[in-house]
C-alpha cells in the first residue's frame, strides 16, 4: 500500500467517521408525534395513537413505552400534554442499560416533574442510562388525557446506535491504519510488537477495571466452595478439611484463588493478565506462520478484547468460568507451538510440548466436561507428527517430543494431583466426578429403569424405592434421602420448565448428584474420602448386581452423569446447539457489571479482603467505562456473524487447496481444530441443557470464543498471505 493510497484512505474514513458522528448527534434528541408512539406490555390504560388520548381503565394503569434502539440509553423522558397539570403519581420505572436481561425495581422509579407549556403542560422524568421506560399513570385520573408529542433525550454514545457504532469503528480504522503505517520501519522488530500488545494490555485493564466483583458466600456448590479452597491453599492446609464436596471439582481455579490472593493485587486484574498473557501465547505460537507484524497485533487485539473476556457472565462471580478460555487459550497455544515449530530443531519444540501438557492438565481439571478438546488435542498432535513423517529427513527425537512430551507431563501433572489428595485425604484421585466409585454408585443408579417416567428426571421417588429394596447399602440413605433431600432440592430448575402437575414433587437430574451427596453426608458417610468410596462402591456393586440378576429392570452397564439417552432429546438438543453457536458468535449474554453480592454482610466483606476486591453491593447506574465496553461487545456483536462465515468460506478455500497441498492440509487441520472445538463444547453444552439443567450460557460457552476469532484471523491469513511453512529451513 503506497504512501498517498494510506493517506488517502485514512481521510476518507475520517471524514466517513466525522459525518456518521454528525448524523448520530442529530438523534440525540427524538421527537414523536402520538401516530409514532407504541407501547408493549400494557395494563389498565389506553391509549389511541390517531388522537394521542390516554384513558385509564383501572387500578395501576402502565405501559412499557417501546424505544427506538437510538435512544437507548435514554437520558430523559418527556410528555407534552394539552391542558391544565393533574396531581396524582406519575412515575418512569427505568433499568440501566448494562443489564442483562432486564429488570425493574421499585429503588429506581423516577417521579416527573411537571413544567408549564404553552398549551398545556409537560411531564420530565430525568433519567440515568435506561434501556426500558414503563410509566405509570395515577390511579385517581379519572378523565382522559390528550397527549400533543414525546420527546426522548439519549447521550451521543451509545452502544445501540448503528450511527455511532459505525463512527467508532470507522474512525478506529483510520487510526489503526495511520498508526500502522507511521510505525511500519520500526514494527519488524520483535520489541516494537511487544510495546504494541503492552499498550493494548493496558487499554484492556483500565477498560475492564471497574467490572465489580460479586461475592455469593451463599452458594456453597459454587463459588463459596472456590473461595474457601483459595484460602485453604492460601493457609497451606492444601483443599481444607475434607467432606462431601472437597473433591467435587478440580483444583485448578482455587490454586489460582490462592496465587491470586497471595499476590495482594485484586481477583478481576489478575484473571485479566491471565488472559492477556494467554493471548501473547496464542500469538507467539503461530508467530513461525503469522510473521507480518500488523497480522500479529490484530490477532492479540481481537482476543485480547474478546467481549466475553470483560463479561461479568464470566470473570463477575467467583467462577471458574474466569479463567477457563485463558487455560484453553494457553492449551492450543501449547499444541499449535508444536505443530508450527516442528521444522526445527527439538529446543524449539520443547517449551511448547510441555506448555501443551501443563496446560491441558490444568485445563482437564478446570471443568468436567473437558473430554470436548480432545478430539482437537489428537487433530494438532497428529498434524505434528504428520508433518515431521513428510520431511525428507525425518527427525526422530522431535517426533518423540510430540508424541510423548505433553502425554508425559499431562500424566505426570495428574498423578502429582492424586499423590497430593492421597497425602490429604487418603484416596488416589484428582476429581471424584471423573474418578473414583461416585461415577460408578450414580451411573448403577442410572442404569435402572424408571417405573414412574417423567422428563428431566430419570431418578424419581418410584425408582428409588426400588433401589432400596434390592440395595442394603443404598437403603441407608432413605431416611435422609426422603426426608430431607427431597424438600431441599425438589424444587430447583422447575421454574425454567411449563408447568407440571408434578413440578418440585421430584428432584431434576442436574441436581440429583449434590442430593446423593448431601444424603450421604448426612448419613455420616463423609467422614473421611476412604470411607466415601467404600460406601460408593457398594452401592454400585449391590445395584448393578441386582440389575444383572434380574431383581432389577435396567439396562446395560453405565458410569457417569449423563441419563439413558431418549430420542425425546434430540430436537432439543438441536436447538440448543444452535442457540449455543449463535451466543458463541454473538455473545447474546454479555453483561456489563457485575450483579450484587449475596451472604452474610461480615462473609462478604471477609472475602472482599481476602481477595482484595471491592464486593458489589447494589446495581448502579451505567458507568462511563461500562459503556464502552458494552461498545466494545455491540461492535462483535454485529460483526460476529459476517467474521465467521469469511472464516468458514476461507475455511473451505484452505480445503480445496489442500487436495495438493501439503502447507495447506497442516493450515486445513489447525482450522478444523478450532471448528471442532467449537462445535464439540456446543454439543456438550446444548446435551446437557436437554438433559439437566440449563447451560447455554456464556460461562460455559467462554471458551468457544478465541477459537472462534482465531478462525477469523488465521482462516483468511492462510488464503490471503500464505499459508502454514512445513519446509525445514
Amino acid at each position: 500500500m503506497s504512501r498517498r493510497f494510506t493517506f488517502i484512505l485514512v481521510g476518507l474514513l475520517a471524514i466517513f467517521s466525522g459525518l456518521l458522528a454528525w448524523l448520530r448527534h442529530n438523534q440525540t434528541t427524538t421527537l414523536l408525534r402520538p401516530a409514532d408512539i407504541a407501547f408493549g406490555e400494557i395494563h389498565h390504560l389506553d391509549f389511541d395513537p390517531a388522537t394521542g388520548v390516554f384513558t385509564v381503565l383501572g387500578p395501576d394503569p402502565f405501559g412499557y413505552l417501546k424505544l427506538p434502539s437510538w435512544v437507548i440509553p435514554l437520558r430523559e423522558l418527556r410528555l407534552d400534554f394539552e391542558g391544565d397539570y393533574r396531581e396524582g403519581g406519575w412515575y418512569v420505572y427505568p433499568c440501566p442499560a448494562h443489564l442483562n436481561p432486564p429488570m425493574i425495581n421499585q429503588d429506581w422509579v423516577v417521579t416527573a416533574r411537571p413544567e408549564k407549556t404553552e398549551t398545556g403542560h409537560a411531564l420530565i422524568w430525568t433519567l440515568q442510562d435506561s434501556q426500558i421506560a414503563r410509566i405509570d399513570f395515577p390511579d385517581e385520573l379519572t378523565a382522559p388525557m390528550r397527549l400533543e408529542q414525546l420527546v426522548l433525550r439519549t447521550d451521543h454514545q451509545s452502544s445501540r446506535s448503528l450511527l455511532y457504532l459505525g463512527s467508532v469503528i470507522s474512525g478506529a480504522l483510520a487510526g489503526l491504519i495511520l498508526l500502522v503505517r507511521l510505525l511500519a520501519a520500526h514494527l519488524h522488530h520483535a520489541v516494537a510488537q511487544v510495546g504494541v500488545m503492552l499498550g493494548l494490555m493496558a487499554t484492556k485493564l483500565e477498560l475492564a477495571r471497574n467490572l465489580g466483583q460479586t461475592f455469593m458466600t451463599e452458594l456453597v456448590h459454587d463459588d463459596r466452595l472456590f473461595m474457601d479452597q483459595g484460602r485453604s491453599i492460601l493457609a497451606g492446609d492444601w483443599l481444607g478439611p475434607f467432606h462431601e464436596l472437597t473433591l467435587a471439582k478440580g483444583p485448578s481455579f482455587s490454586i489460582f484463588l490462592a496465587l491470586s490472593a497471595a499476590s495482594g493485587w485484586p481477583l478481576q486484574f489478575n484473571v485479566l493478565l491471565f488472559h492477556a498473557m494467554a493471548c501473547g501465547a496464542l500469538v507467539l505460537a503461530v508467530s513461525p506462520w503469522v510473521t507480518q507484524p500488523g497480522w500479529r497485533i490484530l490477532l492479540f487485539a481481537l482476543l485480547l478484547l474478546d467481549p466475553q473476556s470483560m463479561s461479568a457472565e464470566l470473570i463477575g462471580r467467583v467462577l471458574r468460568s474466569s479463567v477457563h478460555p485463558a487455560l484453553t487459550l494457553f492449551t492450543f497455544a501449547g499444541l499449535i507451538g508444536m505443530v508450527a515449530r516442528v521444522r526445527f530443531t527439538g529446543w524449539r519444540v520443547l517449551p511448547w510440548a510441555i506448555l501443551a501438557g501443563l496446560a491441558g492438565a490444568a485445563f482437564w481439571y478446570s471443568r468436567e466436561e473437558g473430554v470436548w478438546a480432545l478430539p482437537s488435542a489428537v487433530l494438532l498432535t497428529g498434524t505434528a507428527v504428520a508433518a515431521i513423517w513428510v520431511q525428507p529427513a525425518r527427525r526422530w527425537s522431535v517426533l518423540l517430543l510430540v508424541v510423548l512430551l505433553p502425554t508425559g507431563v499431562f500424566w505426570a501433572t495428574k498423578s502429582g494431583l492424586r499423590a497430593v489428595n492421597h497425602q490429604a485425604y487418603g484416596v488416589w484421585m484428582g476429581v471424584d466426578v471423573l474418578e473414583g466409585t461416585f461415577p460408578d454408585a450414580h451411573g448403577a443408579i442410572l442404569r435402572v429403569h424408571n417405573p414412574d417416567p417423567l422428563p428431566g428426571v430419570p431418578t424419581t421417588r418410584a425408582t428409588r424405592e426400588l433401589i432400596y429394596a434390592q440395595s442394603p447399602t443404598f437403603a441407608k440413605l432413605r431416611e435422609p434421602m426422603e426426608e430431607h433431600m427431597q424438600d431441599k432440592w425438589a424444587f430447583a430448575g422447575w421454574h425454567r420448565h411449563p408447568p407440571h402437575e408434578r413440578a418440585e414433587t421430584e428432584i431434576r437430574h442436574g441436581w440429583f448428584a449434590w442430593a446423593l451427596r448431601d444424603a450421604a453426608a448426612q448419613a455420616g458417610f463423609y467422614e473421611s474420602a476412604a470411607k466415601a468410596e467404600s460406601f460408593w462402591r457398594e452401592v454400585a456393586t449391590e445395584i448393578n448386581a441386582a440389575v444383572d440378576e434380574g431383581r432389577l429392570v435396567g439396562g446395560g452397564p453405565r458410569r457417569g452423569f449423563l441419563p439413558v439417552w431418549d430420542h425425546r432429546f434430540m430436537v432439543p438438543t438441536l436447538l440448543n446447539w444452535f442457540r449455543a453457536v449463535d451466543l458463541v458468535v454473538r455473545a447474546t449474554d454479555f453483561k456489563a457489571k457485575g450483579i450484587p453480592s449475596r451472604g452474610p454482610p461480615d462473609q462478604i466483606v471477609s472475602m472482599a479482603q481476602t481477595y482484595h476486591a471491592q464486593a458489589v453491593i447494589t446495581i448502579g447506574p451505567t458507568s462511563p467505562d461500562a459503556k464502552l465496553r458494552m461498545v466494545v461487545h455491540r461492535i462483535f456483536h454485529w460483526a460476529g456473524w459476517p467474521l465467521t462465515l469469511i472464516a468458514l468460506v476461507a475455511t473451505g478455500v484452505v480445503g480445496w487447496r489442500a487436495r495438493k497441498s501439503v502447507p495447506d492440509r497442516v493450515g486445513l487441520a489447525v482450522l478444523l481444530s478450532l471448528w471442532g472445538g467449537i462445535t464439540a463444547l456446543a454439543l456438550v453444552v446444548a446435551l446437557v441443557e436437554a438433559t439437566s439443567f440449563v447451560a447455554v450460557i456464556g460461562a460455559y460457552l467462554g471458551p468457544a470464543s478465541p477459537l472462534l476469532i482465531m478462525t477469523w484471523v488465521l482462516a483468511p491469513y492462510f488464503i490471503w498471505v500464505r499459508p502454514p511453512t512445513v519446509d525445514r529451513p
